[in-house]
């Protein structure tokens, strides 16, 4: 499989996850397409916890990427549009929001339910994140990632 289809429009807010090798273990992020872009280059917006040559840590950073969905061989498993940037708002007002979320920390919210931080614990309080500041609306973050598994 190779991408997304349809690929997303200027102002899609699309979560999505990808297979990580092995059946039931998945990398889960967010894809906003640039506004001024014809083509499908989008920012990939999520968390990873590959170690650096610089930092061989194992911690978790932030991480925007821009990529094109039309030319990256993908393993996407789930993806759906989430929200629409709304008018007043910017893809890169997105992303600050975004970056501001603690990372290698379980959200209070999720203290109890997650054992550990995972890219799936920051796109939940992504999403609430993104909820709160008006990008989109999900009253129940939960139930929207049972509805992407």
């Amino acid at each position: 499989m190779s991408g997304v289809a349809p690929i997303p429009q200027y102002p899609d807010i699309v979560m999505a996850h990808s297979l990580l090798g092995q059946f039931g273990r998945y990398h889960w992020f967010l894809f906003v397409a640039d506004s001024a872009s014809k083509s499908a280059e989008e920012s990939k917006i999520h968390v990873i916890d590959i170690p650096l040559p610089d930092d061989p840590s194992d911690a978790w950073r932030f991480e925007n990427q821009h990529v094109n969905l039309n030319s990256v061989p993908s393993s996407i498993c789930a993806a759906a549009v989430i929200g629409r940037v709304p008018q007043g708002k910017t893809v890169s007002g997105l992303v600050q929001l975004l970056e501001t979320i603690p990372l290698n920390e379980i959200p209070p919210v999720d203290a109890g339910k997650e054992p550990n931080f995972t890219c799936r614990v920051w796109i939940k309080e992504a999403v609430r994140r993104l909820h709160a500041a008006g990008f989109l609306v999900c009253s129940d973050v939960d139930e929207l990632e049972h509805e992407m598994r």
